[in-house]
C-alpha cells in the first residue's frame, strides 16, 4: 500500500468533501450493485475508447452523432439497455473531467482514491489510469483546453499573522492583520494583506458559496434519470 494510501483518511480525496451522484452510480455499476446494469470487462474498455475519442473531438462537428452511434453499437454488442449505456457514459465522463485536474505526477493519488474511496474494482482502476496518463493524455488536454480554457491553480497557499507594534499610521496602531501569499500554477506569486474582520467576512462567503453550489447540485434536475 502506497503513503498516499495510508494518509487518504486525513485528506479530501480528488473530486472534493461531496462524492458526485456520478461518482456513485459508477461505484454501484461496477460493483455489480445494478442488477440490470452488469458491466465486464470487455464493455468497459470498449467504453473507455469511446470516451477518449469524445474528449479528443470534442471540437469537431458532428461529433454528438458519431458518439450517439458508436454508444448503439456497443449496447448491441454487450446486450445492455443503450439508456443505461449513456447514463454510465456521463458518469465516465465526468470522472475524466476530474481526474484531468489532477497533475500527472500525482498518480497514485487517482489510483487510491478509487480504490480507498470509491472501493471500485483494482482491474478497473488500473485500466483507467492506464487510459488517463497514457499517450493520449496530451491530445485529450489539448481538447480540453481549447474548449474549456483553464485558469492558474492555486499551487500553494501560506499565511502568518502580522502584528503592527508601531505605525506611522494612527488608525492601523497594533491591530493585527493577515498576510497570505499564493504560488499559481503559471508561476505567478500573489500577496495580499486582509484585517481580522475582512478575513472572517472572505471565510464565510467562501463557505457561503460552498454551501449554494452543493444545495443546487443536490436539487433534481441535477439527479441522474432513473
Amino acid at each position: 500500500m502506497s503513503k498516499t494510501a495510508l494518509d487518504s483518511q486525513y485528506r479530501t480525496p480528488f473530486w472534493g468533501s461531496r462524492t458526485p451522484k456520478e461518482l456513485q452510480f459508477i461505484q454501484q455499476t461496477l460493483n455489480n450493485k445494478i442488477s440490470e446494469l452488469s458491466v465486464n470487462k470487455i464493455c468497459y474498455r470498449d467504453l473507455l475508447k469511446i470516451l477518449v475519442y469524445a474528449i479528443e473531438n470534442s471540437n469537431v462537428e458532428n461529433n454528438l452523432k458519431i458518439i450517439e452511434d458508436k454508444m448503439s453499437e456497443l449496447s448491441n454488442k454487450h446486450c445492455i439497455q443503450l439508456n443505461d449505456l449513456i447514463n454510465l457514459y456521463a458518469c465516465f465522463l465526468k470522472l475524466f473531467k476530474c481526474s484531468m485536474r489532477v497533475l500527472s505526477t500525482k498518480q497514485d493519488v487517482i489510483k487510491d482514491d478509487l480504490l480507498g474511496f470509491l472501493k471500485l474494482p483494482e482491474e478497473f482502476v488500473s485500466d483507467f489510469v492506464t487510459v488517463l496518463y497514457g499517450q493520449r493524455r496530451e491530445s485529450m488536454e489539448n481538447s480540453l483546453a481549447i474548449k474549456f480554457p483553464k485558469y492558474p491553480r492555486i499551487e500553494s497557499l501560506n499565511w502568518r499573522v502580522d502584528i503592527a507594534i508601531s505605525t506611522s499610521s494612527v488608525g492601523r496602531g497594533l491591530l493585527s492583520t493577515i498576510v497570505v501569499r499564493m504560488s499559481l500554477s503559471n508561476g505567478e506569486i500573489i500577496s495580499y494583506e486582509v484585517n481580522i474582520q475582512m478575513f472572517h467576512q472572505l471565510r464565510y462567503n467562501v463557505a457561503l458559496v460552498l454551501k449554494e453550489m452543493d444545495d443546487l447540485l443536490s436539487r433534481q434536475t441535477f439527479r441522474l434519470a432513473d
